[in-house]
C-alpha cells in the first residue's frame, strides 16, 4: 500500500498531536492501517502520558468519528438481521397466541436473546422486539391501573395491538397529569 518512507510521515504525523482531540482528528484522516493506528495510538499514550480513557473521551467528541462507527453499526445491524430472520416466507406476518406468548414470557425470563428468540418462533428480530416492547407497556398499563402485574395479566395485555396498548399507556399517563 504505502512504501516505508509514507508510513512513517504518516506515523510520525500522529505523534506529533498534543493532545487526545487532535490525534484523534489526526488519526481520522490518516491513511494507515488498522493495526498501525493502533499501535501508533498505544505509542502516542506513553510518549504523551494520557490514557485510553481520554482517548475514548476525544473519540466520542469527534463528529467524523461518530459518523464513521453509525456507518459501522448500520452495516452490523443490518447483517445481523439477516442473518437471524426466521420468517417462514418473506411475506408472512407471526401472529401471536396466548400459549406463544406464555412461552415467550418465560424464555425471555429466563434470560434467551433475541436472535434465540427469534429462532424458537421462527419470526425476525423486530419481531422479538415487539413483543418485548408490548410486555413492557402491559407491565406499565398494569403498574399505572395499581393492579399487580402477574406473568397472566401482562399476556392477557400483550394479546392485543401495540398501538393500542400505546394509547392506553398515554391516556394514563395523561389522566395521572389532572
Amino acid at each position: 500500500m504505502f512504501d516505508f518512507e509514507t508510513k512513517y510521515r504518516e506515523r510520525m504525523k500522529l505523534l506529533s498531536a498534543k493532545n487526545p482531540k487532535e490525534f484523534i482528528e489526526l488519526m481520522v484522516k490518516s491513511k494507515l492501517s488498522n493495526s498501525e493506528k493502533a499501535y501508533a495510538s498505544h505509542e502516542w499514550k506513553r510518549i504523551r502520558g494520557y490514557t485510553a480513557v481520554d482517548l475514548r473521551k476525544a473519540r466520542s467528541k469527534n463528529k467524523s468519528w461518530k459518523l464513521k462507527q453509525k456507518k459501522y453499526a448500520r452495516r452490523y445491524r443490518d447483517k445481523r438481521l439477516e442473518e437471524h430472520n426466521y420468517l417462514r416466507s418473506a411475506s408472512s406476518k407471526h401472529k401471536w397466541n396466548s400459549t406463544e406468548l406464555q412461552k415467550f414470557y418465560k424464555l425471555n425470563s429466563a434470560g434467551k436473546t433475541d436472535a434465540e428468540l427469534a429462532k424458537i418462533f421462527r419470526t425476525s428480530i423486530p419481531a422479538v422486539y415487539s413483543v418485548r416492547r408490548k410486555f413492557s407497556m402491559a407491565k406499565s398499563i398494569l403498574i399505572g391501573m395499581r393492579k399487580n402485574p402477574t406473568s397472566s395479566a401482562l399476556i392477557e395485555k400483550a394479546i392485543g395491538s401495540e398501538s393500542n396498548l400505546r394509547l392506553e399507556l398515554r391516556s394514563l399517563k395523561f389522566g395521572k397529569k389532572k
